[in-house]
């Protein structure tokens, strides 16, 4: 290697070095490029499931009201139909039952729109500092070209004031 450096002309390391950075700076671009739309797209789907999430809520909460609604009409239906009674009486209970099912669902639905608006500012915070490494690896390249053309520099001129007998 010493022989190499001996021989050769100012400045090749230097050009050797920013070729070879040149050809890995795309790589590095493509690499940040393919990382932010990825980001957005868990944006927008953590997006999509709030909106499904927001709009199961009042659909439940209807489907409560619903429920507790069809409680009395089976009732009056029993006093004035004798052989529907037992059916009825059976049905009444089941039907609560399912209404206080559809409410213990709501707070569960309403916690998984927090963690999903959670999820999406968290995946928002990310992105500026991916950008932020992106533009701090290309800085420490462009630093260690200038060190590398620097002690390039400093061994041709040490060289040249080695007595040559």
């Amino acid at each position: 290697m010493t022989s190499n450096l001996n021989h050769s002309k100012p400045g090749m390391l230097t050009k050797m070095l920013r070729l070879k950075t040149n050809a890995l700076l795309p790589v590095l671009f493509f690499s940040a490029q393919k990382i932010v739309p990825t980001a957005a797209e868990i944006i927008h789907t953590v997006a999509n499931m709030t909106h499904i999430v927001i709009e199961v809520v009042p659909t439940a909460m209807e489907m409560a009201d619903t429920m507790i609604e069809i409680v009395p009409t089976p009732m009056e239906m029993a006093d004035t139909v004798i052989e529907i009674i037992p059916t009825t009486i059976e049905m009444v209970p089941t039907l609560i039952e399912m209404a206080h099912t559809v409410i213990e669902i709501i707070p569960t639905a309403i916690e998984m729109a927090h963690t999903t608006i959670e999820m999406a500012g968290t995946v928002i915070e990310i992105i500026p500092t991916l950008i932020e490494m992106t533009h701090t690896t290309i800085e420490i390249i462009h630093t260690t070209i200038e060190i590398t053309a620097a002690a390039e520099e400093m061994a041709y001129t040490t060289k040249k004031m080695i007595p040559t007998n």
